[in-house]
């Protein structure tokens, strides 16, 4: 019986496939113009730093200083060339969390709010995401 039944299914299914209209009823894939090369010339990339550790953000600075930060805790101000490294206290870095998104308020002078994006240990039971206030002195 179970062979019958099998048969049937197969004998349906070929002729349905054969009987079908070809090229009616089924749109078919657009696909992207070639790439067509130009004589224009490449424009200057400038590299703002190297041997990062999983940047994830960066905000610049009114003052042309910058922030980076790098998935493990640490926060980057970068001010002339020169790099300070900020540790936030009890990141973790594991599967999509760590210290990721950031977002800066700077107050007149030379204060700044930066608003930290940060997956933590809540306690022996796990992690939990929030957002963190930190005040910076740019001097």
């Amino acid at each position: 019986m179970a062979y019958k039944i099998l048969f049937g299914i197969v004998i349906v299914g070929s002729l349905a496939f054969y009987f079908y209209p070809k090229g009616k009823g089924v749109e078919q894939p657009v696909f992207a113009e070639p790439v067509v090369e130009t004589s224009e010339t490449i424009p200057d990339v400038t590299v703002l730093e190297k041997g990062l550790n999983i940047p994830w953000d960066i905000a610049f600075l009114d003052d042309g200083s910058y922030f980076i930060t790098e998935r493990v805790g640490n926060l980057l101000h970068i001010k002339d060339g020169v790099r300070k490294v900020i540790k936030l206290p009890h990141p973790v870095p594991k599967g999509e969390g760590g210290l990721l998104g950031m977002a800066l308020h700077q107050h007149s002078g030379h204060e700044t709010t930066v608003y930290l994006y940060m997956t933590t240990s809540e306690d022996k039971t796990g992690t939990m995401n929030a957002v963190y206030q930190y005040e910076f002195i740019n001097d």
